[in-house]
């Protein structure tokens, strides 16, 4: 769907300033394109970020409960 969206989106006459001249609701639609095209493209490059982020977090959890162990077994 977003392929078939790009198609509009990158058309320089697809401007919400060049269908507002036509149409006040064609104009909300071609911003939303437009902003459907923009967030598709961010999530794509965010959705991998934030798989890493969960991993290292899930490590950094794992470190700090051994971490937590060594402490306890060094104050008792």
């Amino acid at each position: 769907v977003i392929k078939k969206l790009e198609k509009y989106t990158q058309d320089p006459a697809f401007t919400p300033e060049a269908v507002q001249k036509q149409s006040n609701a064609a104009k909300s639609l071609c911003m939303w394109a437009h902003a459907m095209d923009v967030y598709s493209k961010v999530a794509k490059e965010v959705g991998p970020k934030r798989a890493k982020l969960a991993e290292a977090e899930q490590t950094l959890n794992n470190a700090n409960a051994v971490l937590a162990t060594k402490q306890a077994e060094l104050q008792g």
